[in-house]
């Protein structure tokens, strides 16, 4: 009697079995990187809007001091005005804060690449993320008091911004690529493209907007 046998069936994977089950390993791998670099994006975003929003405190609580926030206050009266053409000296009008700030971490946004500085005393244009408007007033709520420093390419300047010509977002300095962080003078925070940024230029109502940038 003569038994046959049935061939054994492979049990390995096909190519294309196998391109399939690593392209789904990828996609699962990917969302895995996103799901984990989602939290920690946010969380920057979060600390940026809040650094903001004490830094709006703090000029606000010297505004009700001095009649003015710093950079319209003069040296000889506890502010920082004579600064305001000087764009090196963008630290000034943050250090005059720094009973209300506290720490000097709260001037370095967590997506930038400087260092906080060490101490008040020590602090420089390059332990600052935020750029300042020095034409912003207390009595003008859309007035800009702070931003992004990436709204120029520039360091160490006092950036003119008219109507006709408003700056943009630069993604090259870093931050928050092609869209920023603004404090206005009744204390919210925006985070704005380009666009938004000349549509919240066009309500401060000021033709000449001047920002120090550290």
């Amino acid at each position: 009697m003569t038994i046959q046998r049935n061939s054994p069936k492979s049990c390995g994977f096909t190519k294309i079995e196998l391109l399939v089950v690593l392209l789904v390993c990828c996609i699962l791998a990917e969302l895995l990187f996103a799901c984990l670099r989602s939290p920690r994006q946010v969380s920057s975003r979060l600390t940026c809007t809040v650094n903001l929003k004490q830094m709006g405190v703090a000029a606000q609580l010297f505004s009700q001091s001095y009649g003015g926030y710093p950079w319209a206050v003069s040296t000889n009266s506890g502010g920082t005005l004579e600064f305001g053409a000087m764009g090196e000296q963008t630290f000034r009008h943050l250090q005059v804060l720094s009973n209300d700030i506290y720490v000097t971490v709260v001037v370095v946004c967590p997506q930038d690449v400087r260092q906080r500085a060490p101490n008040w005393l020590s602090m420089a244009n390059s332990n600052i993320s935020y750029f300042i408007g020095i034409d912003s007033n207390p009595a003008l709520p859309t007035s800009i008091v702070a931003g992004d420093r990436n709204i120029t390419q520039m360091s160490g300047v006092v950036l003119e911004s008219v109507l006709s010509a408003p700056p943009k977002w630069v993604k090259s300095v870093g931050l928050h690529g092609i869209k920023g962080n603004l404090l206005f003078s009744d204390g919210h925070v925006e985070k704005v493209s380009s666009a938004g940024l000349r549509k919240a230029l066009l309500r401060t109502g000021i033709v000449t907007n001047h920002f120090s940038i550290p």
